[in-house]
């Protein structure tokens, strides 16, 4: 089955260093896939080409090769953040920006309520509202960025350790949402990180290694430690928490929430 991206035989070298080696990739329409891979393996590269950003004759988007895709399709139907937020509010409040964006819409009052609630709901901006992009610290800076999502409803998302400089508890709103989003078939969300914490929110896992992609599914790459030593990391904590208690006969399988974690060891107890 054809993806909504897909890779063939992607080859990337620089001097003497190999960064994509006959790489293949498919990804699914509607899935959450989260790359890993240690540093200096080719992660913001790879973002880049799948973002549009670098252009490459060795991927499709949608069965069409991304060298023949306009910038306007780019703009409407796929967005990129990084870590390096920019300025799209453009010197404009956050408020102020909003306001023009509706006025200037389609939309019905009814529609854009509903679109304010629920960025409201996962952004949490209120209290930073009146503020324009140079006003922010650079995690509300992060943060804001998001709101392209809300007001375009890309088919693709691109994230490139974009949660880098946001604190956990907006970074945990957002993961949340955008998974149901794809579980809704709303979106597909592809996540290039070097925190394996920001994992649990995937559908799949694909390791970058040696130049090509090793892809599992989530909970299947979890039991396989020796990938993420490949990769110089270590799995999410709840993961090694789980391990480590199973060896004890405590558990009899890897539970990623805490509260289930500790509900199964109290009725154990």
């Amino acid at each position: 089955m054809k993806g909504i991206i897909e890779i063939e035989n992607l080859c990337i070298k620089y001097e003497n260093l190999v960064l994509f080696n006959n790489l293949n990739l498919t990804i699914e329409k509607n899935t959450f896939l989260t790359i890993l891979g240690a540093n200096s393996t080719g992660k913001s590269t790879l973002a880049s080409i799948i973002s549009l950003n670098k252009k490459c004759d060795n991927i499709k988007i949608n069965n069409q090769k991304i060298t023949q895709i306009s910038k306007k399709m780019y703009q409407q139907e796929i967005l990129y953040l990084n870590s390096t937020p920019i300025d799209t509010l453009k010197g404009k409040s956050i408020k102020e920006y909003l306001n023009d964006y509706f006025k200037n819409s389609n939309l019905t009052l009814k529609q854009q309520e509903e679109i304010k609630k629920q960025f409201q709901n996962v952004l949490r901006f209120k209290e930073i509202e009146n503020k324009n992009f140079n006003q922010m610290s650079i995690g509300e800076k992060s943060r804001i960025q998001f709101l392209q999502y809300f007001l375009n409803q890309p088919i693709i998302v691109v994230l490139d350790d974009v949660f880098l400089n946001m604190t956990d508890k907006y970074q945990k709103n957002i993961l949340e949402f955008l998974k149901k989003e794809c579980q809704n078939k709303k979106t597909t969300v592809i996540l290039f990180t070097s925190n394996t914490e920001e994992t649990i929110f995937s559908k799949e896992l694909g390791f970058l290694i040696e130049g090509k992609i090793q892809k599992y599914a989530t909970k299947e790459a979890y039991s396989q430690e020796n990938l993420f030593k490949k990769i110089e990391m270590k799995r999410p904590f709840m993961v090694e928490l789980s391990t480590k208690l199973g060896y004890y006969g405590l558990l009899e399988k890897i539970y990623l929430d805490e509260k289930k974690m500790v509900q199964k060891l109290w009725k154990s107890s």
